[in-house]
């Protein structure tokens, strides 16, 4: 593997483990009010980004652009990481635009423009979704990666099935049966993805040329 994949592994590593450091701060700094404290089923992640009640807006907002650039860059970089397949230039393409919705998030936070906020959002979570499916599809023909293969594509269906959920009303068996409220569901769309990330990033970046 050249410099530029082992590169790509860096980024992927970094800019997840900063964003879910940065993430967990923004929790931990959110206020309460009323008696009332921020809830991880029933807050969305966006809040954190909130101008206008999340103290430390402007480091969970740096922090996803960061996240979104790193992805994007890291994608540019993974040509010779796995085997060259359309597929794979499918799912690296789908991670540089996931990585562009991701900074579009920070950009444009929930309490400026909804609908472009929103957008953007699920730009994030489906291109996430989307890529690892596809790489995990491509790995399944390369020896090296075949073992990571049917995990990639399970965290995959895991992403859109719950991307179904969190798009359904809040009263309906999907989010209230289980006791997950939005917050909970949403986590359940990013959590695979960012984990994808950390395995498959530190993989490469240790892999051997």
């Amino acid at each position: 593997m050249d410099k530029n994949g082992r590169c790509a592994g860096c980024l992927m590593f970094f800019a997840t483990f900063q964003f879910i450091l940065m993430m967990v701060l923004a929790q931990v700094a959110f206020p309460c009010v009323g008696g009332s404290c921020y809830n991880l089923l029933t807050n969305p992640i966006s809040d954190l980004g909130n101008t206008s009640v999340s103290p430390l807006w402007p480091i969970f907002n740096f922090s996803i652009v960061i996240f979104g650039a790193c992805l994007f860059a890291a994608a540019l970089l993974a040509a010779g990481v796995f085997r060259r397949s359309q597929l794979t230039d499918l799912g690296l393409f789908a991670i540089a635009v996931a990585g562009g919705g991701a900074a579009g998030v920070g950009v444009v936070p929930e309490n400026t423009v909804l609908a472009i906020h929103s957008l953007f959002a699920l730009v994030a979570f489906w291109g996430g979704g989307a890529a690892i499916i596809l790489l995990g599809v491509a790995m399944l023909k390369d020896k090296n990666w075949r073992s990571y293969a049917m995990y990639s594509i399970i965290s995959g269906i895991v992403v859109f099935i719950a991307s179904a959920a969190m798009l359904l009303p809040s009263g309906t068996l999907a989010m209230s049966g289980p006791g997950l409220g939005f917050g909970g569901v949403e986590r359940l769309v990013a959590a695979p993805t960012l984990l994808w990330l950390l395995v498959v990033g530190a993989k490469i970046a240790r892999k051997r040329a």
